[in-house]
């Protein structure tokens, strides 16, 4: 953007100095004063296009108007909707509408952009430009269509506009084209900019007035957004509205933030995924309908949902935002919770010394989306069991002057949540009894429990064929260590020696559909066992392959089995 910085002449003069000194020089003393246009930095006025007071690509593009205000430019903006002669600030607001005659008269001089649609300034019977298009270049300096549907749907109307002013597509790259047009450099043509900015046609998701089935849109909307704005339009799902401010704050969720690219190269995959979602028909109308909001939000990992969580929770928690417990507004929210809960995966983790674990939880928090509740005594756990709903229970054994023990414990918590100890060497000799009272596992390998959790997610979360990796650990000193009191100090005994055993891969019920599936399509050529292995992934990435433009990840996800099943 930094070309729209440049300054341009005025109408205006100022007092030459130097001249007028070389001028009284050269007439002999005479006194001669010399004036020159003045240069100064552009203003710039937009005019965009609103559909709804929710429109999406009408807030992406009031953000451009701001971060021209950012670079330190006069910059204004306001909204039309079709009819460019009626503008607005806030639409139901009357004392913040404004005629464009008084627009043309206030900031005369300065630069005009309509963020819009070619055909709001062509007249619809002669396709030529309308008597408002030609006008404008009277009153401002300089005149910009930055179009705001794709640039491979531009037309007779763009190609009608590009004869009176430079067209370029709505994006930080068109804005960045403008200063060289308006220099009278040659403009791209419309295909070189499908080759400076390949965009795609957002898909058709209605059908007249009949909403079209979920199943019908999802792989093309997949198709067009690609993984990390379907992920975006995933969280955006949770919130029962689509507020632009909203979508904007979710964007780290959808998008993590990758160490190998630079501040930059960032802001452009954002930019470039939000364009995309704002123009879809829901970010235009600024709703989802309910069955599909459903259905996108069942694609969402425990970690997504933690994410989107916490954000969402941290919104609402603002005192601007808060409402009355006895409104609508207010239960709506209590049901968002709710729902939050029920889908994430919670864990109670009973142990009298939480810290011990602490670097465990964090990272299984961070990379499983997992929730964890610590307990520290048999009766709070017994507490939080009472009122909570919770998916795993992974506790020590025994916990030294608490007359309830671990194994106690086993007694009431297995009826509700499997249960799994975690504990030192010694409690390994329980083992047997605790597994015949109904325990799932006792260990004392962190890799042993790693597994069982994510064996637990793969339960819950049946589409999560590849449970994220959690990172490795530094666990010196850490792992099956068991801590003694002896006379007020503290002493370690060495770990106990992992074990060799390889465990063996988790067998999962739909990967054995998928195999059959992908068999009978002629992809896969293994064993239907169930289990998830290369030849598995492989034979999932050439059925990618074979379908234009369909991302290859080797991952069997809802929409390479709604491929599968059509095909």
């Amino acid at each position: 953007m930094t070309p729209l910085q440049e300054k341009v002449w005025t109408d205006s003069t100022e007092w030459d100095v130097p001249g007028t000194i070389r001028a009284i020089t050269r007439a002999g003393g005479f006194p001669k004063l010399v004036f020159k246009k003045r240069k100064q930095a552009p203003r710039y006025l937009a005019l965009i296009e609103q559909q709804s007071p929710r429109d999406h690509l009408a807030g992406y593009a009031a953000e451009l108007v701001k971060e021209i205000n950012r670079r330190d430019l006069e910059a204004e903006f306001y909204f039309f909707d079709k009819n460019p002669g009626h503008c607005w600030k806030e639409q139901r607001e009357q004392q913040t509408h404004i005629s464009i005659e008084r627009l043309r008269s206030e900031w005369s001089g300065a630069r005009l952009l309509l963020l819009s649609h070619a055909s709001h300034f062509v007249n619809p019977a002669t396709g030529t430009p309308s008597n408002l298009a030609l006008e404008l270049p009277d009153d401002f300096s300089n005149v910009a269509l930055l179009a705001t549907n794709a640039n491979v749907e531009w037309g007779a109307a763009e190609r009608s506009l590009s004869s009176l002013m430079p067209v370029v597509p709505m994006s930080v790259e068109g804005l960045g084209k403008l200063m060289a047009a308006w220099n009278g450099a040659a403009q791209p043509s419309f295909e070189e900019w499908q080759a400076i900015l390949p965009e795609q046609s957002p898909p058709k998701l209605t059908d007249g007035y009949r909403q079209l089935d979920p199943s019908e849109v999802f792989m093309e909307v997949y198709r067009y957004l690609g993984n990390e704005a379907f992920v975006w339009l995933c969280a955006c799902a949770v919130y029962p509205e689509l507020y632009f401010e909203l979508t904007c704050i979710l964007h780290d969720e959808a998008i993590p933030l990758a160490a190998d690219l630079s501040e930059w190269q960032r802001n452009e995959r954002w930019n470039q995924a939000l364009r995309l979602l704002s123009r879809l028909e829901w970010f235009r109308k600024g709703e989802l309908p309910e069955t599909l909001a459903e259905e996108l939000k069942k694609n969402l990992t425990p970690a997504d949902l933690l994410l989107v969580e916490g954000e969402i929770k941290r919104i609402l928690a603002i005192s601007k935002n808060q409402v009355s417990e006895q409104s609508y507004a207010a239960e709506l929210r209590n049901e968002l919770f709710d729902w939050l809960a029920s889908q994430s995966f919670r864990v109670l983790w009973i142990d009298d010394r939480p810290q011990n674990n602490q670097q465990y939880r964090d990272s299984w928090s961070k990379t499983l989306g997992i929730h964890f509740k610590l307990a520290t005594t048999s009766s709070e756990a017994h507490g939080y069991l009472n009122n909570e709903r919770f998916d795993l229970v992974i506790s020590d054994l025994g916990r030294p002057g608490e007359e309830l023990t671990g194994q106690i414990t086993l007694d009431i918590v297995a009826k509700r949540a499997p249960v799994v100890f975690f504990t030192n060497k010694r409690g390994l000799n329980l083992r047997g009894t605790l597994l015949s009272a109904g325990a799932m596992e006792v260990t004392n390998s962190v890799g042993v429990l790693s597994e069982l959790v994510r064996e637990e997610l793969r339960k819950k979360f049946p589409l999560m064929e590849q449970v994220p990796e959690v990172p490795d650990l530094d666990l010196s000193g850490l792992e099956n260590v068991e801590v003694q009191e002896k006379k007020g100090k503290k002493e370690k005994v060495a770990p106990q020696k992992k074990a060799t055993k390889k465990a063996q891969p988790p067998v999962n019920e739909q990967v054995r559909k998928d195999q059959e599936m992908l068999q009978k399509l002629g992809f896969f050529e293994g064993v239907v066992d169930g289990i998830a292995g290369d030849e598995y992934r492989n034979a999932v990435k050439a059925f990618q392959g074979s379908i234009i433009n369909f991302p290859m990840d080797g991952i069997a996800g809802p929409q390479t089995r709604a491929a599968m099943e059509k095909y």
